[in-house]
C-alpha cells in the first residue's frame, strides 16, 4: 500500500493506538516478557545461571556473574528459531509454521585481576553484551464459520456519532478520513469516527435515521452464518544492550551493576476476510487490513551478589528495576466490501499513516533467588526462581488524555497476575565435552489461564573446548497456549504456540 500522507492524531478521551484493552495486554505482556535467547550454553541449561555466573548471557540474570570470569572473554550466538501455531476457530483447526533466523547474542567481559594476596577486591570486571529478549515473529492464520458479523464491530464504533459528522464531511474520502482523524470531536474517539467512516462508506453499516441527529447504526452486513478467514502476521525483536561492572570480593562474594539499555521494533498486520451467503443481506463479503509500526527505547538498572558458601554451594539474588519504555505508534487502515446484488465494490483505501502521540509504559520489576552445586569442576546442577508482578504494568499518558490510562492501568490490574518461574540446569565435563541440560516453568501472568497458559520447556546442549576456543549447540523447546485476539474484527482463536529454538555460539579467553 502507497501511504501518502502523514497524519498526526488529536486523540481525544478513549484513543490509544490500538483497538481494545486485550490488545494492549498483549502488547505489554511482549515487551515485558523474556524468551529464553543466549549463548547456547546458557539456554541449554534452561538460564538457571543465577549463582553461576560465568556466561556472558548469565548477566542480565545476575550482574555479578561477569566476576567469576577468570579471563577475558567474548561470545558471538547465531540462533534459529522454528515456531507453529495451531489455531482453532470454531470446530475448524489451522496450523501455520515459521522459521526466524538471527543474532541473538554478542558480547565481551574483560577482567582485571589484583594478584595481591592482601587486597580486598581481588578482581574487577567490565562487559558489554547485546542480546534479543523477546522475538517478537509470529504467524497465524485461521478460518472457520459463526454467526457473528465483522459489521457488528463496525456499528459498535458507530453508535454514538452523530450522522451529521459523516454528512459534513469532504467529499474526497482520504481528506474525509483525515479530517476525523486531525480535528477534535469533544467526548468522540477519533479512531473509532476513523472505523465508523471505513463501514459506512462501504455500506457495511446504515444509520437507522436519515435524520443528522441519529446517533445509532445498524449492521448492514446481516447473513446468519458467516465463512471467515484471519491472519496475524508479526515481524521485530524486543532487545537489550547490557553495560556491566562486577567485582569480586576475596573470591568469596561477587557484587555486580547492570546498565540497560532496551530496544524495541515491532511491526503487525491484521487481516479479516467474511462472507455470507445470506439472501438477506446485499454485502456478501468484507476485507479489512491493518497495520501498525511500533518504535520504542527504554532504559533500566539491575543490581545482584554471588557467594561462594563453600567451594562447592554458591548462592545469588539480583533485583531487576522496572523497565522504563517511550513507545510511538503509526497505524493504516484498508476496507472493501463487495454488493452481489449489485455487482459492486465499495473500497476506501485512504493510504493514510496515523502518527501518534509518543507514550511510556513501565514495566514490573522482578526478584531472582538461586543457588548451585559445583562438584570437583566437573558437574554442575543449578536452579534459580524468579518473582514478578504483571499487574504492576503501567502506562502513562504524555499527550494523551489521562483518564484512558487510567481506566486502561485498571483493566491491567484485573487481569495481570503475580508469576513465579522455576528453572533447573545441569552440566557435566568429560575432558573438553560438556553436556548439558535444563528444564523450566512459567506461569501464566493472566488471572485467567483460558487467555495464556502456564509455560514448559526443556533445554540440552553440549560443547567442546580446544585451546582459548569454546564451541556450544543448544537445542530448547517449550510450548503455551493462549487466545489470540484478531485485531478490529472481535474475533478470537485459540492458539498452540510450539517452539524449537536451536544456537550456535563461540567464545574465546583473551
Amino acid at each position: 500500500m502507497n501511504k501518502k500522507y502523514i497524519l498526526p492524531l488529536l486523540l481525544s478521551i478513549f484513543t490509544i493506538p490500538f483497538v481494545s484493552n486485550a490488545q494492549i495486554m498483549d502488547d505489554s505482556f511482549n515487551y515485558t516478557y523474556e524468551q529464553l535467547y543466549g549463548t547456547p550454553r546458557f539456554v541449554a541449561m534452561s538460564g538457571a545461571f543465577g549463582a553461576l555466573g560465568g556466561d556472558l548471557s548469565a548477566l542480565k540474570v545476575n550482574p555479578a556473574g561477569s566476576a567469576v570470569f577468570s579471563s577475558s572473554t567474548a561470545s558471538f550466538t547465531l540462533n534459529n528459531q522454528t515456531y507453529t501455531n495451531s489455531a482453532s476457530i470454531g470446530n475448524v483447526n489451522t496450523n501455520t509454521k515459521n522459521n526466524v533466523f538471527s543474532i541473538s547474542q554478542a558480547g565481551a567481559v574483560f577482567v582485571f585481576n589484583d594478584y595481591n594476596t592482601k587486597s580486598t577486591i581481588n578482581k574487577f570486571s567490565v562487559a558489554l553484551n547485546f542480546e534479543t529478549k523477546n522475538s517478537l515473529n509470529n504467524k497465524i492464520f485461521g478460518f472457520g464459520n459463526n454467526n457473528y458479523s465483522i459489521g457488528d464491530y463496525f456499528a459498535s464504533q458507530a453508535n454514538g456519532i452523530p450522522l451529521s459528522t459523516f454528512n459534513n464531511l469532504s467529499s474526497n474520502l482520504t481528506n474525509a478520513y483525515i479530517e476525523l482523524g486531525d480535528r477534535h470531536y469533544r467526548g468522540l474517539s477519533n479512531r473509532a469516527m476513523q472505523n465508523a467512516f471505513l463501514g459506512y462508506e462501504t455500506f457495511i453499516i446504515n444509520p437507522t435515521s436519515n435524520n443528522n441527529n441519529t446517533t445509532t447504526y445498524q449492521n448492514n452486513f446481516n447473513g446468519t452464518s458467516y465463512n471467515k478467514a484471519y491472519e496475524y502476521r508479526a515481524t521485530g525483536y524486543n532487545g537489550v544492550l547490557v553495560a556491566n561492572a562486577a567485582m569480586a570480593l576475596k573470591d568469596k562474594i561477587y557484587l555486580g551493576l547492570n546498565l540497560n539499555s532496551h530496544f524495541i521494533n515491532y511491526e503487525k498486520r491484521n487481516y479479516a476476510y467474511e462472507e455470507t451467503k445470506s439472501p438477506a443481506s446485499n454485502i456478501s463479503s468484507v476485507d479489512f487490513e491493518n497495520f501498525q509500526n511500533t518504535i520504542g527505547t527504554g532504559f533500566s538498572v539491575q543490581i545482584g551478589a554471588i557467594a561462594k558458601l563453600t567451594n562447592s554451594l554458591r548462592v545469588g539474588a539480583s533485583y531487576h528495576s522496572p523497565t522504563w519504555y517511550t513507545i510511538s505508534d503509526e497505524t493504516s487502515q484498508f476496507l472493501e466490501s463487495f454488493d452481489s446484488s449489485n455487482n459492486k465494490y465499495y473500497t476506501v483505501a485512504p493510504d493514510v499513516i496515523n502518527l501518534y502521540p509518543n507514550y511510556d509504559l513501565r514495566t514490573p520489576s522482578k526478584l531472582n533467588a538461586s543457588v548451585a552445586y559445583i562438584v570437583s569442576n566437573k558437574a554442575i546442577i543449578s536452579f534459580d526462581y524468579g518473582y514478578q508482578d504483571y499487574a504492576n504494568i503501567k502506562y502513562y499518558a504524555n499527550n494523551y488524555d489521562p483518564i484512558y490510562f487510567d481506566n486502561l492501568n485498571h483493566f491491567i490490574k484485573n487481569n495481570y497476575k503475580a508469576v513465579s518461574t522455576y528453572k533447573v540446569g545441569a552440566e557435566y565435563r568429560i575432558k573438553a565435552l560438556s553436556l548439558r541440560g535444563g528444564y523450566r516453568y512459567e506461569e501464566s501472568p493472566y488471572k485467567n489461564n483460558l487467555y495464556m497458559s502456564d509455560l514448559e520447556g526443556f533445554s540440552f546442549g553440549l560443547g567442546y573446548t580446544f585451546y582459548n576456543i569454546r564451541i556450544d549447540a543448544s537445542y530448547d523447546y517449550s510450548d503455551r497456549d493462549y487466545t489470540n485476539n484478531f485485531q478490529h474484527s472481535n474475533q478470537t482463536a485459540s492458539v498452540n504456540h510450539e517452539r524449537n529454538n536451536i544456537s550456535l555460539g563461540i567464545s574465546f579467553n583473551f
